[in-house]
């Protein structure tokens, strides 16, 4: 797969590397990335960069704005450019559908959801859900968060606003207390499949070593913590909302 654009080649150097982890020998489950999730990290890199290329690909739901008081040029601009980057993506997506398929008419799925959480003066954050099969052996999820500081328009980091992490070589890893209490409350939300499939010992054994900056998100209820567990483990993970309060006594 070779890029047709600079811009893009941190998306598809994303695509390469979740692909590359899922074809090793899985010892330890939470040891790779999906590449579901290393997907998103791209494309929020790509946002980063400033690149904008490729032609519009109708159909996308576009990311929501805030309300009209609290817009700013810089903001919209940064809005502008996220959806500019799924357009291009979805494009490519396409392609290489049609590419593995060897059919030109054949289509890719490419599907985005947001939500957003808090549309304030001081932060504009919004939940990010994306579905898309390209071709691949398996269709492929990422859950994750963008947030904005409206007045500047600069992309924050939730991960390190609230000093819940230690960071790493490849990422960050919880504070032992808050990584406990994400596991517990995992734990709680097991259904009875899920403990028939195994989850218990899977989540007890997790180190939560491979959050990135998509990987929370703020809330007007908590911060929002969606973890990129492997895909062949994903079934046991679920989203977690840890209150201020709580957060406040750890650390």
């Amino acid at each position: 797969m070779t890029p047709g654009n600079l811009c893009l080649q941190p998306l598809y150097l994303g695509i390469r590397t979740a692909s590359d982890q899922l074809k090793k020998p899985m010892t330890r489950p939470t040891v790779f990335l999906s590449r579901k999730s290393v997907f998103l990290i791209a494309l929020l890199s790509a946002l980063s960069t400033g690149c904008v290329a490729g032609a519009p690909n109708e159909g996308l739901t576009r990311i929501p704005r805030p309300a009209k008081v609290y817009q700013t040029r810089a903001l919209e601009a940064q809005l502008a450019e996220w959806d500019r980057q799924q357009k291009v993506a979805a494009r490519n997506c396409n392609r290489d559908m049609a590419a593995a398929r060897e059919q030109t008419n054949v289509k890719g799925l490419y599907d985005i959801t947001y939500m957003v959480l808090m549309d304030t003066p001081k932060i504009f954050s919004v939940k990010v859900d994306l579905e898309l099969y390209c071709g691949g052996a398996h269709p492929e999820e990422a859950h994750g968060g963008v947030m904005f500081d409206p007045r500047s328009g600069k992309q924050l980091n939730p991960i390190q606003m609230f000093a819940i992490v230690k960071k790493r070589e490849n990422g960050y890893v919880l504070k032992p207390a808050v990584m406990n209490m994400v596991r517990l409350a995992m734990l709680a939300k097991l259904d009875k499949d899920q403990i028939a499939q195994g989850c218990i010992p899977i989540l007890k054994e997790e180190s939560f070593d491979e959050l990135d900056s998509t990987s929370a998100v703020r809330g007007q209820d908590g911060l929002h913590i969606m973890y990129p567990a492997a895909r062949v483990v994903q079934y046991c993970y679920s989203e977690v909302v840890l209150k201020f309060g709580q957060i406040q006594t750890l650390l």
